[in-house]
């Protein structure tokens, strides 16, 4: 048989070295890889394919039809195959291996996957041409998205993620274009003994990490966290709000936010993570809601711009480096309070509450 480009699995068995599928429709019998349009099958001499191996990064296929039968598309699949433009993905693909179409960089339009159950990590990663996210981002409710999707897409410019979305970390990472985003659902929380490879299960950590070019976050208020980093570095965030129901600020959340000026935390908060606001130059006004009980080191470190915090008498727990750096900063603490002796113990200045 002819050279081919493509391996695939019945389930058991490789299949490959075949040069023609069902219906006389020849794919990659040319191994230069001249077709336009690449066609998966669903037989191959009668024997039906379920799962895609991996494609030939020589094809220059500007498109990909991915038929109906297909219900597999294995890890690193059509990796290098730099020239797509479009991806039809058939109606039974259930589950997308990870890095399955990296560095499309042409690639613009994806269809179909209404019916995907899991999307692996970094699955269209590097795909500068995707303007919008894929319409089964909105349709399909039970797909679970394994982390980085559409980590520096940098064609993205605004985002909507739906309430069903189930995303889980570093969503949108290193996505410099972006601008302005809104996050409808708390995405999905993997089990740990399930994702060994997850070094963290913290729902949308890192999510918007590096996006140098959002300005403006909307979170609705379903959302209980913001975790690790979720928001670091990015630089040109003005407006973002708290969501009433959020419990947490985790390390690093807002880190390096240098235009963040005023930042309104919900009632609801116990916790103030290491670094959640270090760096955030121009930040001038925020509050410490009462039940708040921790606030980690660094947590408002290098705020140079913040002159006047009061911190209620409920939290108990104040890293000593919770302000370094802040050296404009003067406490307003209630008589009595943990605020009060830390800020006799390392000499900041205070004042007390009227």
């Amino acid at each position: 048989p002819l050279p081919w480009p493509l391996s695939f699995y019945d389930g058991n068995t490789r299949l490959c070295g075949m040069s023609e599928a069902d219906n006389g429709m020849n794919i990659g019998s040319d191994h230069s890889g001249t077709e336009k349009t690449g066609v998966i099958p669903t037989k191959i001499n009668g024997i039906p394919v379920k799962e895609i191996g991996c494609v030939d990064s020589d094809v220059k296929w500007e498109k990909l039809i991915v038929s109906d039968g297909i219900e597999v598309i294995d890890a690193k699949a059509f990796m290098g195959l730099s020239h797509l433009k479009e991806i039809c993905i058939g109606k039974d693909v259930e589950y997308i291996g990870e890095y399955a179409f990296p560095r499309g960089r042409k690639l613009t339009k994806i269809t179909g996957g209404q019916n995907i159950k899991f999307l692996g990590r970094g699955a269209f990663a590097e795909c500068y041409g995707i303007t919008k996210l894929p319409a089964f981002v909105k349709t399909n409710k039970n797909c679970v998205y394994g982390q980085a999707i559409f980590m520096k897409a940098k064609g993205l410019r605004n985002v909507v993620v739906p309430q069903t979305m189930k995303y889980t970390v570093a969503t949108f990472k290193n996505c410099d274009q972006l601008k302005t985003a809104r996050v409808e659902g708390v995405g999905y929380k993997p089990n740990k003994q399930k994702w060994k490879t997850m070094t963290n299960t913290a729902v949308n950590r890192a999510m918007f990490k590096n996006c140098r070019k959002l300005q403006k976050v909307t979170l609705t208020n379903n959302i209980t966290h913001l975790n690790e980093q979720i928001f670091a570095n990015c630089i040109r965030l003005k407006k973002v709000n708290i969501p009433t129901q959020c419990r947490y600020i985790g390390e690093g959340a807002f880190l390096n936010c240098k235009s963040l000026q005023k930042v309104t935390v919900s009632k609801k908060c116990k916790v103030i993570g290491k670094s959640a606001f270090l760096r955030c130059s121009n930040l001038k006004k925020v509050n410490i809601p009462k039940g708040c009980r921790t606030i980690g080191p660094l947590a408002f470190g290098k705020c140079k711009n913040l002159r006047s915090l009061y911190v209620p008498k409920t939290v108990k727990n104040i890293d000593q480096w919770a302000f370094y750096g802040s050296k404009n900063l003067t406490l307003t603490v209630d008589k009595g309070s943990a605020a009060e002796k830390f800020a006799k113990k390392y000499e900041m200045k205070y004042r007390y509450k009227s």
